[in-house]
């Protein structure tokens, strides 16, 4: 079962559902499915013991990996980023009872607005294959080391592109790097 649904940002999105569990692509690629939760799940199990109350996702799909960072930490409040209204009404569809904050913006526009609130930032901005042009920009990536807390720690998902992760390294202190199938990812602490 599949449905496509037209996004002023991401152009047509395509919903599926398998085995009664959602997913969605743009221009054919993977932003939110049981792939991407086992990824945030692994992703998150690379933290070390870390007490967590606050978290920030740049980021949304349709909230896959939500689940993943409430089992990981229950008592933890999330904020979401996320400037496409479609995929903000899928969440809401597929998730009713989620009580994530979601701010409906650009991450560009109101990460750096968000000083040293955050324990962990989950970082997750693609449109299709293509991450958020604003990725690469040191602005940006200060931004996000300034939204955390001095003990905070950041997961980037670079999926294929590992200039991202050169970028990243630039503004923060990188502690690893991993791949979950064809997806690279890093973690990183403020410097």
């Amino acid at each position: 079962q599949s449905r496509l649904l037209a996004s002023l940002h991401n152009g047509a999105i395509t919903v599926k559902t398998f085995f009664g569990r959602p997913a969605v692509f743009v221009h054919g690629f993977d932003q939110s499915s049981p792939y991407m939760r086992i990824l945030w799940r692994r992703a998150l199990r690379q933290l070390p013991t870390h007490q967590v109350e606050h978290v920030l996702m740049l980021g949304l799909g349709i909230g896959a990996s939500l689940p993943e960072i409430r089992k990981r930490f229950p008592a933890a409040w999330i904020t979401v980023v996320e400037w496409d209204a479609g995929m903000v009404s899928l969440f809401r569809e597929f998730y009713p009872n989620d009580t994530a904050k979601i701010l409906e913006a650009d991450a560009a526009e109101i990460v750096p607005q968000l000083r040293g609130q955050f324990d962990l930032v989950l970082v997750d901005l693609y449109t299709g294959q293509q991450p958020a042009s604003s990725l690469y920009e040191g602005e940006m990536v200060r931004s996000i080391t300034g939204a955390l807390t001095p003990g905070g720690f950041c997961i980037l998902n670079a999926f294929t592109d590992l200039s991202l992760i050169s970028v990243f390294d630039l503004e923060f202190t990188h502690l690893k790097t991993w791949k979950y199938r064809y997806n690279h990812l890093a973690l990183y602490r403020p410097r």
